[in-house]
């Protein structure tokens, strides 16, 4: 079942036949977007302040791709493809509180800031339509629509990810030129590990007009759900 020679399934198939002047494929994506944020926070007492919030959103990308061709279809090839879609889906709740602690000796209360944050995300990838990852008749030729293959059932899938985060951050002010911070953070994720950080930061203001700040800090950004999984194949 080749294009050409004695086994050849389509012997009269010329991608010319179709394309005279050849082909440009067009590349197309529509955009699906929509977030909810809900919150309340106080502000009542004169030390401590606290914020409550919680939010979901929501963001697809529905593929589509013309005037192009899966060669290994032959003249039974459409030219427009769905090749399909991606998914991303994250829910999130933060608990903030911040507390000015009185201290004598110094010149500003002490600022202390603690929380927590909850995040759930969701990946998706959705199957294209099956001309578009085919592998069709003629499979000498290339397979899949030409210029972007669609997404085949052995790539499709959900995936999902939770983690849970607590952090705590003092700066205290220890006069009027002499700022100090320190801060840490501690991650824990459901699909490889966790993570501790921290931060300590010095302030410096000689004069009004001249301020020196500096800093040292670990970090740590987890790949997306979707880096983790995402499937490409050629």
């Amino acid at each position: 079942r080749l294009q050409a020679g004695p086994c050849a399934f389509f012997p009269n198939f010329y991608l010319a036949d179709i394309y005279p002047g050849g082909f440009n494929q067009r590349f197309f994506g529509k955009l699906i977007d929509h977030s909810i944020n809900l919150g309340i926070k106080s502000e009542e007492n004169e030390n401590l302040s606290w914020d409550i919030s919680a939010s979901n959103g929501f963001s697809a990308i529905e593929y589509s791709i013309k005037n192009t061709i899966n060669p290994s279809m032959g003249p039974l090839s459409p030219t427009d493809f769905e090749p399909g879609n991606l998914i991303q889906e994250e829910q999130q709740l933060n608990v903030d509180l911040v507390y000015l602690w009185k201290i004598p000796t110094l010149s500003e209360p002490l600022n202390f800031a603690f929380g927590s944050e909850y995040r759930k995300e969701t990946y998706k990838i959705e199957v294209g339509d099956e001309a578009s990852w085919k592998i069709g008749e003629l499979f000498d030729l290339p397979v899949g629509s030409n210029g972007f293959q669609g997404y085949s059932p052995s790539q499709v899938g959900e995936n999902n990810r939770s983690n849970i985060a607590f952090y705590f951050d003092l700066e205290a002010e220890l006069n009027s030129q002499l700022m100090l911070g320190f801060a840490t953070r501690y991650e824990d994720f459901t699909d490889f590990s966790d993570t501790l950080d921290g931060k300590i930061s010095v302030g410096y203001h000689p004069i009004d007009v001249i301020s020196f700040r500096a800093a040292y800090s670990s970090g740590f950004a987890a790949p997306t759900v979707g880096q983790s999984h995402m499937i490409s194949t050629n």
